[in-house]
């Protein structure tokens, strides 16, 4: 039978069977728990988990070798084929309804694959992904029960109770209970019933959270990454002014998955301590005010953890003329640098160099772009999200 066939005959059942009365059932002032919020887990039985073939784990356990290779369609047609054959006892027209859905999403998954140009046995993440993409967003949850509230006129009032409802707001919806005028649960779904639809929906969510699973871990990596790159660009780099900022996140190419690797320096004063070479023995430390006119710095390393750059900067003294000379950077808070100047008045930078180190004044100063810093925040609010340090 092709699956439009079955498409066709679960609907022909359930315009059969729509007409039908549901058999009465009785109030209940409380639902079991297989009607309500909690997962699969809080009710099925430890002692049926090992036996009961609709319970995701048996299931993993059933399709082992097909999940390792990827071949969730072999695996969704037969899960779908089992729901098929099962026998329910009466209401066919919810299970009809159940099958149209559960069919429905085989098809989502099978028209994803052939619009990613692929078939079935996913090796790769980006496989994956763009099977994810194409199938929109209705997926692992399709086939998972939500609460949704209805207001019942009672004998104290109307009042808005919780109810459970299976493919809300669609053709296809299938309330499981109602209330009534005296405030209690009337269920119109068996209890065994509603389980069975549970324990195969959640079978079918196992699957597809197999199949996303290593994309999630490649986003979750990429978050780790991309945070930990970004605090060693504007927390452990080398500090940026202003306009420095402002021109970076200007000029350079970056967004939040990729952060910077690379800034530029532009007039960014610091303090130093400088030296002449002319006489190393009887030398003297001088404080001296460094101006880097115009310098590049380039992150490189695990998650851009180091870094190294050059600047063109002037040196300052009370004693003497501006030095000009390079000045390196290659780590945090410290920098060394050369500078001549023009200590003998022949205005010419012929004498022995001086050398000097700095000290990066603004590190711990808030002073990154906005542009920067959106884009930082997108990954810092993924990662605490995510419970990422």
């Amino acid at each position: 039978m092709s699956r439009m066939t079955r498409v066709a005959a679960a609907a022909a059942a359930l315009l059969v069977v729509i007409a039908r009365p549901l058999p009465a059932q009785q109030p209940v002032a409380q639902l079991p728990p297989e009607y309500g919020v909690g997962t699969v887990d809080e009710w099925f039985p430890e002692t049926d988990r090992e036996t009961d073939e609709r319970w995701r784990e048996r299931v993993a356990q059933r399709f082992a070798t097909q999940l390792a290779d990827g071949l969730y369609l072999q695996v969704l047609e037969q899960l779908a084929g089992e729901f098929r054959a099962s026998a329910w006892p009466s209401h066919q027209d919810v299970k009809a309804k159940f099958q149209i859905e559960f069919d429905a999403l085989v098809e989502r998954y099978r028209t994803a694959l052939i619009a990613a140009g692929l078939e079935d046995g996913l090796r790769t993440t980006e496989q994956r992904s763009s099977v994810l993409e194409a199938m929109g967003d209705r997926g692992a949850e399709s086939l998972r029960p939500q609460q949704a509230k209805i207001p019942v006129t009672t004998s104290v009032g109307p009042m808005d109770f919780d109810v459970q409802f299976f493919f809300l707001q669609t053709p296809s919806e299938i309330q499981t209970a109602t209330i009534n005028g005296d405030g209690l649960y009337v269920p119109l779904v068996p209890v065994e019933l509603v389980r069975d639809m549970r324990l195969r929906g959640h079978a079918v969510w196992s699957v597809l959270k197999h199949f996303v699973a290593p994309i999630q871990n490649a986003q979750l990596n990429a978050i780790r990454d991309a945070n930990v790159r970004w605090d060693n660009y504007m927390k452990n780099g080398y500090s940026q002014l202003p306009w420095e900022a402002l021109l970076n996140g200007a000029v350079l190419n970056f967004h939040a998955f990729d952060p910077p690797d690379k800034q530029w320096i532009i007039v960014h004063p610091s303090l130093g301590l400088e030296f002449s070479t002319a006489a190393f023995k009887t030398t003297e430390f001088q404080e001296a005010l460094n101006l880097e006119i115009l310098g590049f710095i380039a992150y490189f390393g695990e998650q851009g953890k180091n870094f190294m750059g050059a600047s063109a900067s002037i040196m300052m003294r009370d004693d003497l003329g501006p030095g000009i000379g390079p000045v390196v950077h290659f780590a945090k808070n410290m920098s060394l640098g050369v500078a001549w100047h023009d200590t003998n008045d022949n205005d010419k930078l012929d004498d022995p160099p001086f050398v000097f180190m700095t000290v990066d004044l603004f590190r711990f100063l808030d002073t990154e772009s906005s542009k920067f810093k959106a884009e930082m925040d997108k990954v810092k609010t993924l990662a605490a999200n995510a419970g990422l340090p």
